[in-house]
């Protein structure tokens, strides 16, 4: 049995593939910067309010995706989906391993466990286009990977994909190896685009479409504040009639980036970072609680580590909190990843949930200090 349920757990997640293949729905957030990059060519305006969904990125990545409005759209959607299919497991995988060593069977039973525990957010992916996946790969690439040059790229790309990508800054840039040469590729790579895109459309588009961009973003947030199904902390404030914090939220989640960073292991500050940018962003939405998948597998693994019956609790009871929040609501469909749900009660479980978290993450640091002081006053 114990050689069984990886398997059906992996048919599990495969089912949601195969279900979001089999409905074919327009990959919608893919599409969107698609239909920028046509703009782009065509010398229409990329940021237009009126859109149901409207381009909310830098133009840079409009010019970057140009290539792919020349294929098949067909193509490019099944194309998307495989990357995001190889890449979530693989990173599962990865993450797994650091957290559970072999053998190879335990380390998949963390690694499906993750994904389980982030199925619904998952199927949201596939079925709107997103990249949160491939965004959270090349941040992780961005902070462990072995080549500065491609680790400043990696960064970049991730920067343009989601802004927000932001927060990650401190827990990357923490690693002292190779700090400066990947802030100068980074840099490098931001400027060899710009110039390509200055050759391509000249230098006047490319100011006017960024100064375009800055007004829009705000306008475009405030319309989406309110809907029910975004589940950040700006829309929960929004819709409680407190004063918009977008600036200062994103301040302060940074601020505490780098606290965590400077002070705990790369999985533990890499899950509270992911976990902050669903908190922070203005516009969270189902599909971007995949970036929750380090903060499952590490809290898992805590919750396997420990023997105090308090940290036990807390890594056991944050983790059926954030399950049952956004899995379990609707049993019948939401434990196959095929539905959203327009409630508070996802929020209000994220909160708790990392609540639990965060405190069980505070004891296992005070039991290590008293750990090296013990053993500081045996020697």
């Amino acid at each position: 049995m114990s050689k069984l349920w990886p398997f059906l757990g992996g048919l599990l997640c495969l089912s949601v593939v195969v279900s979001t293949w089999i409905q074919r729905p327009k990959r919608i957030d893919l599409e969107i910067v698609l239909l920028s990059s046509e703009r782009l060519i065509e010398g229409e305006s990329l940021y237009q309010l009126e859109d149901d969904n409207e381009h909310t990125k830098s133009a840079l990545l409009s010019f970057l995706t140009i290539p792919l409005t020349w294929a098949p759209r067909t193509m490019v959607w099944r194309f998307s989906d495989l990357l995001n299919f190889i890449l979530y497991v693989g990173l599962a995988y990865y993450l797994a391993k650091q957290t559970r060593p072999p053998p190879a069977l335990e380390t998949w039973k963390f690694a499906l466990l993750g994904i389980l525990f982030t199925l619904n957010a998952w199927n949201g992916e596939f079925r709107h286009g997103q990249y949160n996946v491939l965004s959270l790969v090349l941040v992780v690439y961005a902070r462990l990977g072995a080549i500065n040059e491609v680790r400043g790229l990696a960064y970049f790309l991730a920067l343009l994909l989601k802004p927000t990508n932001l927060i990650f800054l401190p827990w990357i840039f923490i690693r002292k190896s190779g700090r400066l040469a990947v802030a100068l590729w980074g840099g490098g790579w931001g400027a060899l685009v710009s110039i390509a895109f200055i050759f391509s459309f000249g230098w006047e588009r490319l100011f006017s479409l960024h100064q375009q961009w800055l007004s829009f973003l705000p306008h475009s947030m405030e319309k989406h504040l309110y809907r029910v199904d975004n589940y950040g902390l700006p829309s929960w404030l929004a819709s409680h009639d407190f004063p918009s914090l977008h600036p200062w939220l994103l301040i302060v989640s940074v601020l505490l980036a780098f606290i965590v960073s400077s002070r705990s292991s790369w999985q533990g500050s890499l899950a509270f970072c992911g976990y902050l940018i669903c908190l922070a962003s203005p516009m969270t939405w189902l599909q971007n609680f995949t970036l929750l998948l380090p903060l499952a597998i590490y809290s898992m693994g805590q919750f396997n580590h420990r023997r105090n019956p308090v940290e036990t609790l807390l890594w056991g009871g944050g983790l059926v909190i954030f399950y049952a929040s956004f899995q379990i609501y609707n049993p019948t469909t939401c434990a196959l990843g095929l539905c959203d749900y327009p409630s508070e009660l996802p929020f209000y479980g994220f909160l708790v949930s990392g609540v639990c978290f965060g405190m069980g993450a505070l004891l296992v640091r005070v039991q290590r200090k008293q750990a090296v002081k013990l053993q500081l006053e045996s020697v």
